[in-house]
This record gives C-alpha cells, sequence and structure tokens, in this order.
C-alpha cells in the first residue's frame, strides 16, 4: 500500500505545480539568439525587422542593433521623421540602464548604438517609426540568454 502512494503523492505534486502556473498561452512566443526579432507593428502600417550584433548580445556589454522599418504594404524602405528602439524587462519593471543612439543608415534603416542587457532574461524591444504623418509601433519579445564574458 505504502509504494502506491509515492506516486500518488508526485502526481498530486505535479498538478499542484501545473496548475500554479501563469497562462502565458497569450503571450507571443519570445524569439531566441540566432531567430529574427521581426513582426507587423500594432497598426500593421510597418514591418520591423531587427538584426543584433552579437546575436546574442552578452550580458553586461554594449550591442548594436539594426532596424529595418518597411511599408506593410508595398515592402519598400519607409522614409521616416522619427525613430526609437528601447528594451525593458517589463516582469522586473525596469529597463535598461543606457541610454541608446539611433543614427539614420539609410532609406528605413536605424543603427542603435549603447544597447545593453544587465541580467539575462525575458526582455521586450520596443519600437516606434513614423513616417508620411503616420506613426506605428511593435513590441517584440527576447529571451536573453545567460551569455557572459
Amino acid at each position: 500500500m505504502r509504494g502506491a502512494a509515492i506516486p500518488l503523492c508526485m502526481i498530486s505534486t505535479l498538478a499542484f505545480v501545473t496548475a500554479c502556473r501563469p497562462d502565458t498561452s497569450s503571450e507571443p512566443p519570445r524569439a531566441r539568439a540566432g531567430e529574427g526579432l521581426a513582426g507587423l507593428g500594432d497598426r500593421g502600417l510597418f514591418r520591423f525587422e531587427l538584426t543584433l550584433t552579437p546575436d546574442p548580445p552578452i550580458v553586461g556589454e554594449f550591442f548594436r542593433v539594426v532596424t529595418n522599418v518597411r511599408d506593410a504594404r508595398t515592402g519598400a524602405p519607409a522614409s521616416m521623421v522619427h525613430f526609437e528602439l528601447s528594451a525593458a524587462m517589463p516582469e522586473h519593471g525596469h529597463g535598461m540602464t543606457t541610454s541608446p543612439e539611433h543614427h539614420a543608415r539609410g532609406p528605413g534603416a536605424y543603427v542603435s548604438e549603447g544597447m545593453k542587457f544587465h541580467m539575462a532574461g525575458p526582455w521586450v524591444f520596443s519600437a516606434e517609426a513614423e513616417a508620411a504623418g503616420v506613426r506605428d509601433q511593435i513590441s517584440l519579445p527576447f529571451e536573453q540568454p545567460p551569455r557572459f564574458r
């Protein structure tokens, strides 16, 4: 009788742990190192494509992000008058400890330098662009692995 109680106890514990887990089914999947960070903006006007160098970044070191912004209908580079990129850890309630600078690289392309993740874990990139009087934004979840030097 006692041998049967142990597996039942284990099953009860597993059921409890599973039931207490937060529901993440509605959250977008988090991109991992080497996977593309891209998608349509909230209004569906622009497609944002982010490339990290290095990919993945090294925790505690500066990295660069090149963002290409394209017209969602035509695929043509957007002629922007405004661009911003930041990253935060919403689950921790903080952003980066640096203030990145953004430089135009060509039509629809920006380079963001001075980006730094000071810890591994779930980050969210937030990009915003305005072109021809229209504004669109996107949030792209990213899982920073524990990569240190």
